[in-house]
């Protein structure tokens, strides 16, 4: 298998590690011991390269999905993010879409705002903006930074809401507050207006 995927920096940190989940507050995170738990951290070490291990993004890839088909949430969505960016096996939408869905439906913050997006741009589903912002607003409250940002682009836009720039700015500055740099740049844009 070809090594020669592009994984964009928002994919690297899904893939890589659980830093966007830590700062998300999915409630009992670190409490559960979900099905195929041994397997999830050893995909997470491999992963990242961390614990002394080895990183190998291939392998990872397989762990994680070894532990995905046990049931364990967190892991179908580090499966989705694989699909969806290509790390350690070819780009597969639908099958993101099949993963982030599951680890959606286990309340799992970061796949309520991936999933989220592939409705609002219609990614293997028919795009539903309805969908995408309840998405949207479930991983808000757990307090995903580009859950912000998305919900401030449907109000700048009126993109399935109606058209606030106030809301906008709020979300946007919840975002950039939580490190989100496309919401840093919306807010100059919107301060120069």
């Amino acid at each position: 298998m070809c090594g020669c995927f592009t994984i964009s920096a928002q994919g690297l940190k899904s893939l890589r590690g659980n830093r966007t989940i830590e700062r998300s507050e999915n409630a009992g995170y670190k409490k559960q011991n979900y099905p195929g738990q041994e397997l999830y951290e050893e995909a997470m070490k491999l992963s990242s390269g961390s614990g002394g291990v080895k990183r190998d993004i291939y392998l990872a890839y397989e762990k994680y999905l070894e532990a995905a088909d046990l049931g364990h949430p967190l892991a179908q969505h580090k499966v989705g993010a694989c699909f969806y960016y290509g790390s350690g096996v070819e780009k597969n939408y639908k099958k993101a879409f099949k993963y982030w869905t599951l680890a959606s439906d286990a309340d799992i913050a970061e796949a309520h705002y991936e999933l989220g997006r592939m409705y609002y741009y219609g990614q293997e589903c028919k795009r539903n903006y309805d969908t995408a912002i309840s998405l949207f607003h479930k991983a808000e409250e757990a307090k995903v930074a580009g859950a912000h940002y998305m919900l401030g682009l449907c109000y700048l836009d009126g993109t399935g809401v109606k058209r606030d720039k106030q809301k906008a700015i709020e979300y946007f500055q919840e975002a950039a507050k939580r490190g989100h740099h496309e919401a840093r740049y919306q807010l100059k844009e919107l301060i120069k207006d």
